[in-house]
């Protein structure tokens, strides 16, 4: 019984190793592609006082054999009377679409999954930048490939429901 229990201990010891963590080691320009199966990305735009109106799109695809999900964490600084965009952002993540209204923060955060070869498109629509000397709106997004990608998460599941029904029958044993 030492053995098996020995043995199993190790086999959950060894299931993290099969979580992919990414860290940011890619910045992302307009209007390029990047893969996003075991790389995270990250973008940042600055803009000063008369900066005219434009849009940015970034396309992210799924060069790998399995499905992932894809997250990303995007923010819109504008600085109400201060500093922002005329008319707002639109930012659209795949088919989800949030209109950010002009002087507004706004920090969003998106989920999608990609099967195999699919690809998806983050973009920003904005308008014309005002703002002061020292202080302009801004975008960035930082775009990563879930923490735990899908086909690990199966054995991990089924580890723990395991580990549960084993409790669950030395409780009704004792």
């Amino acid at each position: 019984m030492q053995i098996r229990s020995i043995l199993a201990a190790a086999t959950v010891a060894t299931l993290p190793l099969a979580a992919n963590a990414a860290t940011i080691n890619g910045t992302a320009a307009p209007g390029g592609t990047y893969d996003i199966s075991g790389t995270a990305y990250d973008f940042q735009s600055g803009f000063d006082n008369g900066d005219g109106a434009g849009s940015y799109e970034f396309t992210f695809e799924n060069a790998s054999a399995l499905a992932s999900s894809v997250m990303a964490t995007v923010t819109v600084n504008q600085h109400d009377v201060t500093a922002g965009f005329l008319g707002g952002v639109t930012v659209s993540f795949g088919s989800e679409q949030v209109f950010v209204a002009q002087g507004e923060l706004a920090k969003l955060k998106f989920d999608q999954s990609l099967s195999a070869g699919e690809s998806t498109k983050l973009s920003f629509v904005f308008g014309d930048a005002y703002g002061t000397d020292s202080v302009g709106p801004d975008l960035d997004f930082i775009i990563a490939p879930a923490p735990v990608p899908l086909p690990a998460a199966l054995p991990l599941l089924g580890v723990a429901l395991g580990g549960l029904g084993i409790a669950a029958r030395r409780r009704k044993a004792a």
